[in-house]
């Protein structure tokens, strides 16, 4: 059987399936009926009245932001690869890791 026959057969079998579920479904299934309270309902003539105006809030006093004084500043630790350039030296980047998989090997 060549792929092209397989593949169109089971292309056919979805499609026949698929079109008898969609028949079904439209034709045989139960309509189920939506409950009467489900959700809640709003009135908007009942909301328009209930509208509420603007409230006038006073300005309140912003606060400073703390001083950072220059001996409570953290230094950043070095970086633990030594990086020259943009980017890590080759050289040692092949040696740490002939050197990390001796043990796998």
């Amino acid at each position: 059987m060549a792929w092209s026959t397989f593949f169109g057969v089971v292309i056919g079998a979805y499609a026949i399936y698929y079109v008898l579920n969609f028949l079904y479904d439209l034709f045989f299934s139960r309509k189920q009926k939506a409950p009467a309270q489900s959700g809640v309902h709003y009135n908007m003539r009942e909301l328009m009245g209930e509208e509420e105006g603007p409230e006038e809030v006073a300005a309140e006093p912003e606060e400073e932001p703390a001083a950072v004084y220059p001996a409570e500043r953290k230094v950043a630790a070095e970086p633990a690869l030594r990086v020259e350039g943009q980017g890590i030296p080759l050289e040692d980047f092949l040696k740490d890791a002939k050197s990390y998989s001796k043990s796998i090997f």
